[in-house]
């Protein structure tokens, strides 16, 4: 007499529910919906990780640049600069810079070298705003340094000085990696604050163009 095995009661029972469930089809037992295995949305709207662009509180970057300053006696003050940039609020972007110099002047030329804090306000951007920022911003600025330099500038000042500045600017996006353009018109200030005395603090004041690369970090 042939040996009987019972079927598990809970396998039958899960089959027959399975048969219901997808119309009686018992041809699939199973079918995954796509939509089921997707992830959860955010619960507030915005993307698990937002990159950072243009004008973004939180955004930095270096940017490689160049000085050149001409006065009305023709002295010509140029530079080479390296700076970083990080937005404290929106629109708010502080930097801080170093310089190298030459001067070409009245009396002995010099080279030096200068440290300056700035902040720039971008005051307009195009509309044209991507996830990388907009394509055009122009933006104000306000800075201060400090130089040092191998002679005194200028002629018959002293060799330590202060350098402010005033300026505005434009920056322009260059490619699809966030690379922009920084170009603009300063005035361009060097006096040593009559930290010796009233008579040895002669100083210059030029009109200055800048321009730069900027790279985000």
């Amino acid at each position: 007499m042939p040996k009987f095995r019972p079927v598990p009661v809970c396998l039958v029972a899960l089959s027959a529910s399975a048969a219901v469930a997808l119309g009686g089809d018992g041809g699939a037992l199973l079918r995954l919906d796509p939509a089921a295995v997707q992830p959860a949305p955010s619960t507030s709207g915005q993307p698990v990780a937002e990159q950072l662009r243009f004008l973004d509180e939180g955004y930095d970057a270096l940017t490689i640049g160049a000085i050149g300053a001409l006065d009305l006696e023709d002295n010509l003050d140029t530079a080479l600069t390296l700076s970083y940039t990080r937005f404290l609020t929106d629109r708010f972007e502080w930097g801080a810079e170093l310089g190298l110099w030459g001067f070409f002047q009245e009396g002995d030329d010099a080279v030096g070298a200068s440290v300056t804090a700035m902040f720039r306000y971008h005051f307009w951007n195009t509309a044209d705003a991507g996830p990388l920022g907009p394509d055009w911003t122009s933006f104000f600025e306000l800075g201060i340094g400090v130089m040092g330099s191998s002679d005194d500038v200028p002629f018959e000042g002293t060799s330590f000085n202060f350098m402010p500045r005033i300026g505005i600017g434009v920056t322009k996006r260059i490619n699809d990696r966030g690379w922009r353009a920084v170009a603009g018109v300063r005035w361009h200030h060097i006096s040593n604050a009559r930290i010796n005395s009233q008579e040895s603090n002669p100083s210059r004041d030029s009109a200055s163009v800048f321009f730069g690369l900027s790279i985000p970090l």
